[in-house]
């Protein structure tokens, strides 16, 4: 018998242990808090982080404070809230202390340790009784006042934005579970990592209202496939979709900037359409898509900056248009080209990490394609500020006009092969000034002849346009939100009384076992009674 209550009670433990280590992971990790009642906040032990004033939340940020928190509560008397994205946007000019410096810019600007980076992952989000600017509305944080939404409960899904917002903050959504998303037709701005590493979000389409796409909004959502852009957005930032699965990219027609990286490592990107407005392709912007094969670069397009198109191996085809002015070191390294067309004035742009951007620079090193290998290159021109050398192991080199400056070290020696030119132009290409090792391999050709087939070649290149585009995900209907967005009159939400609040599940599982274990005890008690009144009895 004392056996068995051992093994029981064991066996009680056990599963109690079991139970407790299963609640904490489910909660990811929202365990272990320690007391601390800061000026204007305050955490308790289990877990709620309550902001009591508008500078209380600057003032949690310089104590240090735990990111996953149980509850986050906005007190009655804060009119002012919202994620910092520091150092770069200060909740006071005097933030930082000058024994945060951890050094100096070329402007002699100071810069801070980033490990004040913010963010914030509460399981709830409640606003005391008498606040008159803040509500909570399924889960979504808003000012009423600056109608933006400023935070989101890590449980949210399902998300429909209320009609209204204009403006999502700062990591309103980052790391949440958010599979699909409504925007309002109100919504105007999409603030930096906004939707950042939303693994569970497939498809977006964004309103037509939206006029601003900040940095990182949707970076790293690894499983976005789809994305639908507004007409009026002006700007693809850097990182906006990159690390996505996106396949087919149609760029709206008022864009006229796409940012550093904004599709880096889009493996599934296949094919992009890009508009006639566009200016500029900022360094980074389609690295590493590796299954890129079709994309036009429309005439217009005025700069190209440093590995734009970087490791697109799939890539065959580049044809740079007249427009084209400057172009960024390294565009087209790791990609193996089968036609690259240079229009006739091209500079290249060199990047120095210590200076910034710097145009033609006399120094003649890194301004090169850097190709690992192509197949024929078609110059139109012949004013070229280009490395030595800038083209290499090309199969063909086409020229249409007079040999640039330097040509014989614009090329490769070592791995150029055989080099053509037109008949307009022999005098000049045969002249004691071109490097005698350009004129041994050079082939003149008939003007009217290499001009045909230049033409040909360029304009019978296959170009996104002339193919089936995927239909165009069509844009949901609005739902009237039952929560109306002006500022109430009442208190927006109030904290949620004790007994009001949800139940844990776990509680539930723990009380049946525990219940279970007791019907078991006083079972094995009565049984164990039973044999000794007999043996009283009989002894009678």
């Amino acid at each position: 018998m004392v056996k068995s209550r051992r093994t029981l009670l064991m066996t009680i433990f056990i599963l109690c242990i079991s139970i407790a280590c299963f609640s904490a992971q489910a909660l990811g990790g929202y365990e272990d808090y320690e007391a601390n009642d800061g000026e204007g906040w305050s955490m308790s032990t289990d877990g709620v982080l309550t902001i009591e004033s508008n500078q209380g939340w600057a003032n949690c940020i310089r104590d240090g404070f735990k990111p996953e928190v149980r509850e986050l509560v906005i007190g009655k008397d804060v009119t002012y809230f919202r994620l910092y994205d520091l150092p770069n946007d200060l909740p006071s000019p005097d933030f930082f202390d000058s024994c945060e410096v951890v050094g100096y810019d070329k402007n002699g600007e100071p810069y801070y340790d980033y490990s004040k980076y913010l963010k914030l992952f509460p399981l709830k989000i409640s606003v005391e009784a008498g606040n008159q600017i803040f509500q909570v509305v399924d889960g979504l944080l808003i000012n009423t006042e600056t109608k933006e939404l400023v935070l989101s409960e890590m449980g949210v899904t399902d998300v429909m934005i209320p009609e209204g917002i204009k403006t999502i903050t700062l990591q309103a959504f980052l790391k949440r579970n958010v599979t699909t998303i409504r925007f309002p037709e109100s919504l105007e701005v999409i603030g930096t990592s906004a939707f950042s590493r939303c693994e569970g979000l497939t498809s977006v389409v964004l309103p037509e209202s939206l006029i601003e796409l900040q940095d990182s909004a949707f970076i790293y959502c690894t499983n976005l496939r789809s994305i639908t852009l507004p007409k009026n957005l002006r700007i693809i930032p850097s990182f906006a979709f990159a690390g996505s699965k996106i396949e087919y990219l149609l760029i709206p027609s008022e864009v006229t900037e796409i940012g550093k990286n904004a599709f880096l490592e889009c493996e599934n990107l296949k094919q992009v359409v890009l508009p006639d407005n566009l200016k500029k392709i900022e360094g980074g912007a389609f690295g590493d898509c590796e299954q890129l094969c079709n994309i036009n670069l429309p005439e217009g397009l005025e700069s190209i900056g440093r590995g734009a198109f970087n490791f697109c191996n799939n890539l065959k085809v580049m044809i740079l248009p007249d427009s084209l002015q400057q172009i960024g070191m390294n565009v087209f390294a790791g990609c193996k080209l089968y036609v690259l067309r240079v229009p006739e004035k091209l500079d290249f742009t060199v990047f120095y990490y210590d200076r910034g951007y710097i145009v033609n620079p006399h120094k003649k090193t890194d301004k090169s394609f850097d190709f690992s290998s192509i197949d024929t290159v078609i110059l139109s021109g012949s004013d070229y500020d280009f490395g030595y050398p800038a083209i290499s192991n090309a199969k063909n080199v086409y020229f249409l006009g007079l040999p640039p400056e330097d040509v014989g070290r614009i090329l490769d020696e070592d791995s150029v092969e055989k080099i053509y030119c037109s008949d307009e132009f022999e005098f000049e290409w045969t002249r004691s000034t071109v490097a005698s090792w350009v004129r041994q391999r050079l082939t003149i050709l008939p003007a009217d002849e290499i001009n045909e087939w230049a033409e040909t070649t360029i304009n019978t290149t296959p170009k996104p346009t002339s193919t089936p585009r995927p239909t165009r995900t069509p844009r949901s209907t609005p739902t009237p939100w039952p929560t109306p967005m002006p500022r109430p009159s009442v208190s927006p939400v109030a904290t949620v009384e004790p007994e009001e609040q949800a139940v844990d599940p776990i509680l539930f599982v723990f009380a049946g076992v525990i219940a279970l274990v007791v019907a078991g005890i006083v079972v094995m008690a009565v049984k164990n009674r039973k044999p000794k009144n007999r043996t009283n009895q009989k002894n009678k």
